[in-house]
């Protein structure tokens, strides 16, 4: 029998050049993109435009379907995780909320030297790589 939950989120992928945004966690450390839970009755695009604009005030000119992560974390939570390839107006990052503690554009290749990824971040990996 099932004793978890499922969670469903949506994150951005926002790529200047080569480099992808990041940010780092305020609770956790942990390095994660842009996004966050499905409201009722929101579309998840409308997700992925929403929390892009509160985490990093960027506004979102287009966002494209690129796939889905999936992890069991250790709290018994299914996240299942959709990714949207986001193109902004301007690469200009504030952090706005106190969610987040920092922010990096950083290359593909070097994303898993970083310490502490987020799982949603770890389950959209190959996502990425393959965009």
């Amino acid at each position: 029998m099932n004793s978890g939950r499922t969670k469903f989120t949506v994150y951005c992928s926002v790529f200047k050049g080569e480099k992808l945004l990041v940010l780092k966690r305020k609770d956790n450390g942990y390095w994660e993109l842009p996004g966050g839970n499905v409201e009722y009755g929101e579309h998840p695009e409308q997700t992925a435009r929403r929390e892009l604009k509160e985490e990093t005030n960027l506004v979102a000119k287009s966002c494209k379907l690129l796939g889905i992560g999936s992890v069991v974390r250790p709290d018994k939570v299914h996240q299942v995780s959709i990714l949207y390839d986001c193109s902004v107006e301007s690469y200009e990052v504030k952090l706005p909320m106190e969610e987040h503690t920092a922010f990096e554009w950083i290359r593909l290749d070097e994303l898993e030297k970083l310490e502490g990824i987020s799982s949603s971040l770890q389950s959209l990996l190959e996502v990425l790589k393959n965009r």
